[in-house]
């Protein structure tokens, strides 16, 4: 690949989870992998602004590097909010390396605004996962050499009030030590393996976390994932206070199913 050249993003369709973000495609060269996304005005907070963004452009670049018949699939993720996003920008996440094998990958990026201002940094390791037998035959029987498998096009709601309201998330109770939050109908917002996609889980444990000190901000998490939620399940967030300060309060926050299965848990800064 010797010039830069747009390239069809593995899992973007017009009704895809990074549309509503905002998110993509992706830009490419020998030297450089980037994917931009423009800021939706219901994006309250930096978190909901980059989180998708990351999620994406990471997994993007790991997984046009996987081993030939296998899936790359996201088991932890990491953001740092460097600087507040306006409204309206225009950011670009910039993948730097990438490094995966058979068992598994690492990447890591930055995102800046239009401006060339770092705003966050995200990393992601990911387990590498062979293709199932069937899926590997039928790709190939439609004249296909990868192992891609295909989106979904699913209904998105209305994109009305802040991120809490558009992601359908509840809060059902909480306090200062304590929050929990239901997001009933994941569906809408399932990646193409039927499954809540982990960008939305990291907003969705970020902004729970921030219910715990409503006056602070979210300054960065890391959120792991070992099982995924599958969607249209819902799924029960609990947010606890770890450590409690005056300026720096860090907090964890586990998303479970509704079989009451850990299918996600961050680790959550909060800074005044």
């Amino acid at each position: 690949m010797n010039s830069k050249e747009r390239r069809e993003c593995s899992v973007l369709t017009d009704a895809s989870v990074e549309r509503v973000f905002g998110v993509g495609p992706c830009d490419v060269t020998a030297h450089r992998w980037a994917c931009a996304a423009t800021v939706r005005p219901w994006m309250d907070g930096a978190l909901p602004r980059v989180a998708v963004l990351l999620d994406h452009v990471l997994g993007e670049a790991v997984f046009a590097r996987r081993p030939r018949g296998t899936w790359s699939i996201t088991a932890e993720l990491s953001v740092e909010l460097a600087a507040p996003v306006p409204d309206g920008a225009r950011i670009e996440a910039v993948v730097g390396d990438v490094v995966v094998d058979a068992d598994g990958g690492f990447a890591w990026a930055t995102v800046t605004g239009e401006d060339g201002r770092l705003v966050a940094l995200g990393s992601t390791w990911v387990n590498v996962v062979p293709v199932g037998v069937e899926a590997e035959a039928a790709l190939r029987a439609a004249g296909r050499d990868d192992a891609t498998p295909p989106s979904s096009d699913r209904a998105r709601p209305e994109r009305a009030g802040g991120a809490a309201e558009v992601l359908g998330l509840v809060v059902a109770q909480g306090d200062g030590d304590a929050v929990v939050a239901r997001l009933d109908d994941t569906g809408p917002w399932a990646n193409l393996f039927g499954t809540l996609h982990g960008g939305v889980a990291a907003t969705a444990a970020g902004i729970v976390a921030q219910r715990l000190r409503p006056g602070m901000r979210v300054s960065g998490l890391r959120v792991s994932y070992p099982r995924g939620v599958t969607a249209p399940s819902a799924v029960e967030l609990v947010a606890e206070t770890v450590h409690p300060g005056r300026r720096l309060v860090t907090a964890r926050v586990r998303g479970r199913d509704a079989q009451g299965r850990l299918c996600f848990e961050a680790a959550v800064g909060l800074r005044a």
